[in-house]
């Protein structure tokens, strides 16, 4: 019998030829790629790139056509009961623009989130959200609601709701768009120390070249649903392959259908 594998050396996250299509149109193209526990791994692509089907199948939002999503060896689409409750506790989302709940407070955002995921009981849930308040810098903001916040600051306020539950790995989808130079350098500096204080593994799919490069341990470039390369940042800056080239440049961005205006067609379309 083999021994048991080392799960501190096992990846978190495992991409198994994933395919997905929409109608006719293939939008992810066998897709494979392995994220470390504790790395910083930033996943570029251009508009209609399938960064938002992506993020909906490494959340285990979705069934893909073909192939296998895994985080800490558990499949995502095919997992039932505790280990599905289990695995998904383990993944905290930050959605594009931070999606809070707008009529709720900051602090009321994470609170909802303890007392639906969790069975704290109410003082806990308080202190628990505080402190992920505090860790993001919103402690003095508890009581804004979100359409009171910068874009930064709902976006920290969405980290603070995505980390509630400690997860071991946090899924960002463009979560750099948008903001403003500082605001930009802020966020990528919490994301940072978050990392290197909890020991998290953040996934952060974007089209923000310079953020993303910027931040990365290894970056993966996709291009018309495939994968153009896997690497480091400077390996990536520095590559003559044409496709690499296409996506860092933004060419071809204004002629490709954004996947989620495309699934939004076929959702009326339905």
């Amino acid at each position: 019998m083999p021994p048991p594998a080392d799960t501190a050396q096992a990846p978190i996250l495992e991409v198994c030829d994933l395919s997905v299509v929409y109608g006719d149109r293939l939008v992810l193209d066998r897709l494979s790629f392995t994220v470390r526990r504790g790395e910083l791994f930033v996943i570029l692509a251009a508009g209609g790139g399938g960064k938002t089907t992506l993020f909906r199948h490494l959340l285990g939002l979705e069934r893909p056509t073909a192939g296998v999503v895994r985080v800490m060896g558990t499949a995502l689409a095919t997992a039932r009961g505790q280990a599905a409750l289990q695995v998904r506790k383990a993944i905290g989302a930050v959605h594009q623009a931070g999606a809070l709940v707008s009529s709720l407070s900051v602090l009321d955002n994470i609170r909802l989130a303890l007392s639906e995921l969790t069975s704290l009981d109410r003082a806990t849930i308080e202190i628990v959200a505080r402190m992920k308040l505090q860790q993001v810098g919103l402690f003095d903001f508890a009581d804004y609601h979100p359409g009171q916040l910068s874009a930064g600051m709902t976006l920290r306020a969405a980290i603070a709701r995505a980390t509630a539950l400690d997860p071991k790995l946090l899924v960002c989808d463009d979560i750099f768009s948008g903001l403003d130079r500082r605001s930009l350098r802020d966020l990528e500096g919490l994301v940072r120390d978050l990392s290197a204080a909890f020991g998290q593994t953040w996934v952060i799919l974007t089209h923000s070249i310079d953020a993303g490069l910027d931040l990365a341990d290894t970056v993966a470039v996709i291009d018309q649903g495939k994968i153009a390369m896997i690497g480091t940042p400077d390996a990536v800056r520095t590559s003559e392959q044409p496709v690499v080239r296409r996506v860092l440049t933004g060419e071809g961005d204004d002629a490709a259908m954004d996947e989620a205006e495309l699934l939004d067609r076929l959702t009326r379309a339905g």
